[in-house]
């Protein structure tokens, strides 16, 4: 799930077992036309962001395939790009050198990075989480785009997305798999915040590690 302001409306965007995404208006809690269809199989991940203005969507699941919606015309935007070589598991954006891209996990424990307008791949797959990437999310540290991963095993990592390498040794703490991550700015230092199967949420200074 990832939220969006659509026409002045806050709402929820949603993925099913069934291939559909859905928006939901987070005032009134009604659904906010009919679905969105397009996916062969479960809707695995969910982003958005705002492009010209408005506010979009972008999916993934089972298959592999990146599908950006226009959340306003209710139209999928151009064609499927290519996401994951398999399951799609953690969808992210970030913006690089002020072009929009998209942070793609995969179930294979990687992480690429593709362009939204030309579908293209920059740089090399992140490699070393483990496998199945459960949870990402971006932030920009000293100028560069990084991204914070959660996986099987418990453990977080950062990873500069420019150089595909990771900054620094594993955090480990979590007992179980990490099931959300979300990243936030604390007296002016990048904090991350994870939720585990342990029950436990914690909060991880990324400068000290």
């Amino acid at each position: 799930m990832a939220t969006a302001v659509v026409e002045g409306r806050p709402c929820a965007v949603t993925g099913g077992r069934a291939g559909t995404v859905r928006l939901w208006d987070l005032a009134t809690g009604d659904q906010v036309g009919e679905p969105l269809t397009g996916h062969r199989g479960w809707v695995t991940a969910v982003t958005t962001a705002v492009i010209d203005g408005r506010a979009h969507a972008v999916t993934s699941g089972r298959d592999g395939r990146l599908r950006v919606w226009d959340l306003t015309s209710r139209q999928m935007v151009g064609d499927p790009l290519a996401g994951h070589d398999g399951w799609v598991t953690a969808l992210t954006t970030v913006v690089i050198d002020g072009r929009l891209h998209v942070a793609v996990g995969g179930r294979d424990g990687t992480v690429r990075v593709r362009n939204l307008a030309t579908g293209q791949q920059v740089g090399e797959p992140v490699t070393g989480q483990g496998r199945k990437t459960s949870r990402m999310a971006t932030l920009v540290i000293d100028g560069s785009p990084h991204a914070v991963t959660g996986g099987q095993y418990g453990r977080v990592r950062v990873w500069d997305l420019i150089t595909g390498r990771p900054v620094g040794e594993p955090m480990t703490g979590h007992g179980g798999r990490v099931w959300a991550v979300t990243t936030v700015v604390i007296e002016g230092r990048a904090h991350a915040v994870t939720g585990g199967g342990d029950g436990t949420v914690r909060v991880w200074d990324l400068t000290a590690g």
